[in-house]
């Protein structure tokens, strides 16, 4: 899966601010700027705004960038008085002569609400303010750059992460949880696909929340509860490997020799009691895997599990009379010996 990053850009200040006569404010902002005292700077380029200097477009740049600097956790809204002021020095530059300049200094800012998607879902695994802040992100691209972007690509890389992270969460939530965030990753997984229906990241991931769904409705069934209660979880684990089975179906056209997808295929299969079709893609699993396993058994030849696999393979999906005979003898020895 394609892990996500931080995007960073560099940025080069061209401002020609320094061509301003020094008695002005915002030259005398730019030299405090210059110096690191940002605060000053921001003082000094809040009061320009309220002269005539408002109707340069290096006063709104500068301001920007000033704002950009002193944004923190704390002063997160500083990002968006720079984004406005960068919007204003647009606004203000009737030859146009930096809009160029402008719509770097926009897009290396609102980058940030990308960044902080990224930041929120790897590290903070605050999932819902990560979404609110990659989809604030595209808005702003739209809204000040371009508004026909296509985000198609950043999407199904995003929302492939977003979902896998809920489906890491399923499991570490109270069990009243688990059916939210459950629906949640789902709810992730179909956006990629209503996108590109044959992803198959998307496609798997959604198969393994349905399939593990069904599996867990049976292993924490109580048995205790009578006939009639676990007869219903029965079923109800059914439903979820029927659901499954599209999703997996359609990562198979992808990637068909997938080792992942083949024992999600195989455990729907045995779960909805169908062994002919359990049968089919067990069989193709051993043939992807079966070399794999007698290199491994040449190596370690006391390997229980491993010589129970081959005999289990040479005696049902891919016959063997001789080879099966042969580990036959191998496992009886190996369990005597334990």
């Amino acid at each position: 899966m394609k892990i996500f990053k931080h995007i960073s850009l560099i940025i080069l200040i061209f401002l020609g601010i320094g061509s301003f006569a020094q008695p002005t404010v915002t030259g005398r902002a730019y030299e405090q700027y210059k110096g690191k005292n940002f605060d000053g700077a921001r003082e000094l380029i809040d009061s320009a705004i309220t002269t005539n200097e408002r109707f340069d477009s290096q006063t709104w740049q500068l301001r920007g960038i000033i704002y950009r600097n002193l944004e923190t956790a704390d002063l997160s809204y500083f990002r968006e008085i720079s984004i406005e002021s960068f919007v204003q020095a647009k606004n203000v530059d009737s030859t146009n002569i930096y809009t160029e300049k402008i719509n770097e200094y926009i897009q290396q800012t609102i980058i940030r609400y990308y960044n902080d998607a990224v930041r929120l879902m790897n590290e903070n695994k605050q999932l819902k303010r990560s979404e609110e802040s990659y989809e604030l992100y595209k808005d702003q691209y739209k809204r000040l750059l371009d508004p026909k972007h296509d985000f198609k690509q950043f999407d199904i890389d995003y929302y492939n992460a977003l979902g896998a992270e809920y489906l890491a969460l399923i499991k570490t939530v109270p069990t009243v949880k688990q059916d939210e965030v459950r629906k949640n990753a789902l709810e992730k997984c179909d956006k990629v696909i209503s996108i590109d229906s044959l992803n198959y990241q998307a496609n798997y991931n959604a198969a393994i929340i349905q399939y593990n769904y069904g599996a867990e409705l049976i292993t924490d069934a109580d048995p205790t509860g009578g006939l009639e209660r676990l007869m219903e979880s029965l079923q109800k684990a059914e439903e979820q490997f029927l659901k499954a089975l599209p999703y997996a179906h359609r990562a198979e056209k992808i990637k068909p020799n997938s080792f992942e997808l083949l024992i999600c295929l195989m455990s729907c299969y045995y779960g909805l009691n169908n062994s002919e079709l359990y049968m089919k893609y067990q069989t193709k699993f051993d043939e992807l895997t079966i070399n794999d396993l007698e290199e491994s058994f040449q190596i370690n030849p006391n390997d229980l599990e491993v010589a129970e696999d081959l005999l289990r393979i040479y005696t049902t999906s891919i016959p063997n009379e001789t080879k099966a005979a042969e580990f036959q003898i191998i496992v009886k020895k190996l369990k005597d010996n334990q």
